[in-house]
């Protein structure tokens, strides 16, 4: 055979494999038997708090979605370093998973914290809470915007409660008093529900909390709102300003979620995945949700890592400007 007839059957033979190539199926990623037992789902708050309303609320829907029971338990305390840190001494499995709110997200970066936030594989957002200033109705101090903010500047050291270092709540009163000149003076506690208490039981001026955690007070006539921190005023309250509307330059919501160990097999985590977008369509859940006043908001793990990540450098900013890092 000449050196162009061997060219030309080399060149078929080539063409031929290539065809063969294009046509062939693709092996399919090995199916996984999971979950088969209890998952169990690790809150770094008290209960009663929106972080665990929210927990509970998916739980039972989840449970459902995956076949197997979803229970939860709560490790408050520490800014919701110990739950963290207990979901990742578990077996990298998927049957443990943990809650991840701002609260966590910064723990990093406020002291020597023993995770990180590449430790965690991401698997989806729940929540995304407005946050809001909340007063006593009987206070005759104030029962506004404008009366708040003119008494809080001309008495300096009104007491705040939130839900301890470095959460949401103790960065909206922070980051309010240093943009609003308003010398707020937050108290810090494990939880919501003990900051509730304060409140209800006029230990403290006033409370920082998300709508969702505040939800039960505002409709039993327990508390009212003095303002949001969001940027729009809320749709459900539209007669109540925000802050930003009187000039005080800051804004923060809440984003709550859920995180695995890094080392979980990816099936797994697109499991959970999956089957709380499921959830997240589901009417009963969204009204369970809408019912407790936190307001559903699902995002996938890779779309709730990369907000955080965004929304983490101002929220890193004003704990330099604080001084909040504890060395």
């Amino acid at each position: 055979m000449n050196t162009k007839k061997m060219t030309a059957v080399i060149s078929i033979l080539l063409v031929l494999m290539l065809v063969f190539a294009a046509g062939a199926p693709v092996p399919a990623e090995a199916e996984i038997n999971w979950p088969t037992r209890p998952v169990s789902m690790i809150v770094g708050f008290a209960a009663g708090g929106g972080t665990d309303i929210g927990a509970r609320v998916l739980a039972e829907h989840l449970g459902r979605a995956l076949g197997q029971r979803v229970v939860v338990t709560n490790i408050p305390g520490a800014g919701g370093e110990p739950a963290l840190v207990q979901m990742l001494s578990s077996a990298p499995n998927g049957y443990t998973i943990g809650a991840i709110v701002p609260a966590q997200f910064l723990n990093p970066f406020l002291r020597d914290a023993q995770y990180n936030l590449e430790d965690f594989a991401w698997i989806a957002q729940q929540v995304n809470d407005t946050r809001v200033i909340v007063a006593r109705p009987n206070d005759p101090r104030f029962h506004d915007m404008e009366t708040f903010l003119a008494y809080a500047r001309a008495n300096p050291g009104l007491t705040v409660a939130d839900t301890g270092v470095g959460t949401s709540a103790h960065l909206a009163t922070a980051g309010l008093s240093l943009r609003g000149n308003l010398n707020l003076t937050p108290i810090h506690t494990d939880g919501f529900g003990q900051g509730m208490v304060l409140f209800l039981g006029a230990h403290v001026d006033l409370i920082s909390a998300s709508l969702g955690e505040a939800n039960t007070m505002l409709m039993d006539g327990n508390a009212i709102i003095i303002g949001f921190t969001s940027e729009e005023r809320h749709p459900d309250f539209p007669d109540i300003p925000t802050f930003i509307e009187e000039g005080i330059d800051f804004t923060i919501n809440t984003r709550r979620g859920w995180v695995a160990h890094r080392n979980v097999d990816p099936r797994i985590i697109r499991i959970l995945s999956d089957a709380m977008a499921q959830v997240a369509a589901d009417p009963d859940y969204l009204r369970d949700m809408n019912n407790s006043g936190i307001p559903p908001d699902f995002l996938s793990g890779d779309e709730f890592e990369r907000v955080v990540f965004e929304e983490l450098d101002v929220l890193i900013e004003l704990i330099d400007v604080l001084g909040l890092r504890q060395d």
